[in-house]
């Protein structure tokens, strides 16, 4: 063989190995888009097809944190299919702090993916249907007349001032094999907000003497000095609990309720059995508690919470609860009211902290106008006058709020 023919066969056997070889190294770890087939993306990284799931006709995507307060981060995300009917078996989230276990986190959802439990000692927590109802569905009734997505989440019960990360795992009901057919989101990071120094008690453990409410009235129902407000709900309420409870002059006038969902409060006793639920506003008005221009001035608006001290012992989770404020202005004696709905409240015995921050509730009347935080605004005398928190509730729950506050 002469030694132009040898050169060559070496040159060729030298190419062909070389690509093979960049054929056989491995993509596992590697941030996407994954460049080859055999891979799929899941949670930012290159894994091999089958390895963590995935095939799921119900896809999740876009995991992303709408706002942080000092123990919550409030999730957010997009259903990227169009399945019908969904095939939506359950979503978890895990969650986990970013600087320690931002891979622990992804490894837990691979594992939760293809239905194995994650390692305890990770630190890593898994947030499912069986702590959060609303993980079971795509869409919730809640209380309004129409359906609503479930494409957003609170996760209570965070450290302050740390960096969380976050990945969503969804589980169909058809499997693959002998397990589920799966989708993991991308990985979403977060950081809670340093604890605030000052506050402002709207009441601690004692109700204050100014509440009133379309039902239930404090003289109805009174609380207990030293526990905060106390309510076992009753659907209907008693009758000796109904129209006198009613806080206008005239109990039950003709205007009113009218043929609204709260009709049965004025009616006779005909109801031979409890309705399962009933909607109930709680209503703390006659506060008069200044806000503004001090101590909550320009500046630290943008932090500013609600914190709600609640425990509610209930057969179900309240799925859509409605919260409340009015900013009365003390010199024009002019008032705006601002809220949001679609807040969620946990039945399961324990005091939960709830936060809500300023910035996220929104005009009642101008649709999409959050609450004002402009130093003009701020620079008017405007004071907390009331808060209401109005849900559907199941009878025979027993709501306990010890206190609540305005921190900033």
């Amino acid at each position: 063989m002469n030694r132009e023919l040898l050169a060559s066969l070496v040159l060729a056997t030298s190419l062909f190995s070389s690509s093979c070889a960049v054929d056989d190294v491995s993509l596992v770890g590697k941030l996407c888009p994954c460049e080859r087939e055999g891979y799929l993306c899941v949670a930012g990284t290159c894994q091999p097809e089958g390895s963590c799931g995935g095939g799921g006709l119900y896809q999740v995507g876009d995991l992303e944190a709408e706002w942080t307060t000092p123990h919550v981060v409030h999730w957010t995300w997009n259903r990227l299919d169009d399945t019908d009917p969904s095939p939506l078996e359950a979503v978890e989230i895990i969650v986990g702090t970013a600087e320690e276990n931002a891979f622990a986190v992804e490894r837990c959802a691979c594992r939760r993916a293809l239905g194995q439990d994650c390692d305890p000692a990770s630190g890593v927590r898994v947030i499912g249907p069986a702590e959060y109802r609303e993980l079971a569905f795509d869409k919730l009734l809640g209380n309004t007349m129409d359906a609503h997505n479930v494409r957003e989440v609170a996760t209570l019960g965070l450290e302050p001032d740390t960096r969380h990360a976050a990945v969503l795992v969804s589980r169909d009901r058809s499997l693959a094999g002998d397990r589920p057919l799966t989708s993991v989101s991308n990985v979403a990071f977060a950081r809670t907000q340093p604890m605030p120094r000052d506050l402002i008690t709207v009441f601690d453990e004692v109700t204050p003497p100014s509440f009133g409410a379309t039902y239930p009235d404090a003289s109805c129902n009174p609380h207990v000095d030293g526990l905060g407000y106390r309510h076992q709900v009753a659907c209907p309420p008693r009758p000796d609990l109904r129209g006198r409870c009613k806080t206008d002059e005239e109990p039950c006038p003709e205007s009113w309720p009218g043929d609204d969902i709260d009709a049965w409060l004025c009616e006779p006793d005909i109801h031979p059995e409890p309705e399962s639920a009933c909607w109930i506003s709680f209503r703390w008005q006659g506060l008069d508690v200044p806000v503004s221009p001090r101590p909550l001035r320009p500046g630290r608006f943008e932090t500013a919470y609600y914190e709600i001290m609640a425990t509610m012992t209930s057969d179900l989770d309240l799925d859509y609860v409605e919260f409340e404020t009015r900013l009365t202005d003390e010199v024009a004696r002019d008032w705006e009211e601002f809220g949001r709905g679609g807040l969620r409240m946990r039945g399961d015995g324990v005091e939960h902290v709830y936060e809500i921050p300023l910035r996220s509730l929104i005009d009642k009347v101008e649709e999409g106008v959050f609450l004002p935080h402009t130093p003009e605004d701020l620079a008017a005398e405007q004071a907390l006058t009331w808060l209401r928190i109005g849900s559907n509730f199941a009878h025979g729950a027993d709501l306990h709020i010890r206190s609540i506050r305005l921190r900033f």
